[in-house]
């Protein structure tokens, strides 16, 4: 994807501070300039590399972005600073890259996490056109996020909100990469995939939500904790008939029992 150089992009950006000054934890914004082959602070966001405090915990984020550039959000003290709802407005055909995290290089990447994490719980994204995002969080908890494309998921806490992939306005579709969740997915997280398909899934916790690839497989799904304790999870793949829906699933999975699962739709094949 061609990323337009920030000197050739408007950026406007506008931060809606809701917590106390002196709950300040430090949010930053940052683009990254291809030119230098460095980070600068959006226009209108706090500098870190110039000494400026970043924005309270808690606070929203609303970037308009003319351009196909990549945006990094993150705290400096990931694991106290939560980050609001991040809207990002793109302007018509625009495919920016919005990483919450704080990776040294610009380009995401289904196959690993981002370098460092980015906030203890993100209240959610909203982001139009071909906005793409990957995720490196503790939890998720709030609206939750709605993108074009999500790159890939990690938690080192639980998932308690929605997360859409359209995968729309490209052919083929694009696929949701790795979800690596080490803690729980509640009755109020899902993943929904509405076209494209979804890599790897694993949780370390419980499993009480949904998983749907709409128009796609799912390449597998290991839960290492409870299914279905406290709530009643649903799992949807699709594929040709003669292909697998659900590639592959483990053993704690299957020792869960099918059951556990109270509603299950595949078209296609399972395979264990």
């Amino acid at each position: 994807m061609h990323i337009q150089r920030p000197a050739h992009a408007l950026l406007l950006a506008a931060a809606l501070c809701q917590a106390p000054a002196a709950l300040a934890q430090g949010i930053y914004a940052e683009v990254y300039d291809q030119t230098n082959a460095r980070w600068n602070a959006l226009p209108g966001f706090p500098s870190k590399a110039a000494g400026q405090p970043g924005l309270p915990s808690g606070s929203e984020l609303t970037i308009e972005v003319q351009g196909s550039d990549t945006i990094r959000v993150y705290s400096d003290s990931p694991t106290t600073t939560d980050i609001g709802v991040i809207t990002l407005d793109a302007q018509p055909g625009m495919a920016p890259t919005l990483l919450i995290g704080k990776p040294s290089l610009p380009q995401p990447n289904a196959n690993a996490p981002l370098d460092q994490l980015g906030c203890r719980t993100l209240a959610g994204i909203k982001a139009d056109e071909r906005t793409r995002a990957q995720i490196f969080a503790k939890h998720i908890s709030g609206p939750g996020v709605e993108v074009h494309r999500l790159v890939r998921l990690d938690l080192t806490g639980d998932l308690d909100a929605p997360i859409v992939h359209w995968g729309d306005t490209a052919t083929p579709p694009p696929s949701i990469g790795v979800i690596d969740i080490d803690g729980s997915v509640t009755p109020k997280g899902s993943v929904a995939a509405y076209n494209g398909s979804i890599g790897a899934v694993t949780i370390g916790g419980d499993f009480n939500g949904q998983l749907s690839a709409r128009r796609g497989p799912i390449t597998s799904l290991s839960v290492s904790g409870d299914m279905g304790s406290e709530g009643r999870p649903a799992v949807w793949a699709s594929a040709p008939q003669g292909s697998f829906a659900i590639e592959r699933w483990t053993d704690e999975l299957v020792e869960a029992g099918w059951a556990a699962f109270q509603e299950i739709e595949a078209q296609g094949s399972l395979a264990a």
